[in-house]
């Protein structure tokens, strides 16, 4: 596969700058071996990403209060991983502003990756979360989403 994506990268001259790992939506970061972590830290070097993003939501959720501890221990492994390989690390979370904040406080090389539909349909607003962290943004991803609902075409939701 690293193959393919040097190849096609060098055909079109489109870079390859982060890898989203939604697994992690449905897989708990805890349950992570450090191998894989290794692996894909491996992977983004050989093609010369610049960062791996790690969505802290659903599976990985650190509204789970029980689990926190341990999934932020494993974010710091994986960190270190990161930057072991010299590539960043950012992470998409349903935490509010306020707690995402503290987290970014703990994990200083911690990016942020800023998805405007799953913020909207958390009810979060965008002036309070670029108070707490905008400073620290590495990507967003753009798409649309009703308030406590589904990801709809974009500009339809409210």
């Amino acid at each position: 596969m690293q193959a393919q994506v040097q190849k096609i990268t060098a055909e079109t001259g489109v870079p390859v700058w982060h890898l989203d790992m939604q697994c992690l939506t449905s897989i708990d970061i805890a349950a992570l071996p450090e191998s894989l972590m290794k692996a894909v830290c491996q992977a983004l070097v050989a093609v010369d990403a610049e960062a791996v993003e790690v969505p802290l939501m659903e599976a990985s959720s650190l509204l789970d209060v029980s689990m926190r501890e341990q999934r932020i221990a494993a974010l710091r492994q994986f960190m270190q991983v990161a930057a072991t390989a010299g590539i960043a690390l950012a992470v998409e979370t349903d935490l509010p502003p306020k707690e995402y904040k503290t987290l970014l406080e703990q994990c200083p090389t911690l990016g942020v990756v800023y998805d405007v539909g799953n913020s909207a349909g958390m009810g979060y607003e965008i002036d309070k979360e670029f108070a707490a962290y905008g400073t620290r943004l590495r990507n967003v991803h753009l798409k649309d989403k009703k308030k406590g609902g589904q990801t709809v075409p974009i500009v339809t939701g409210k």
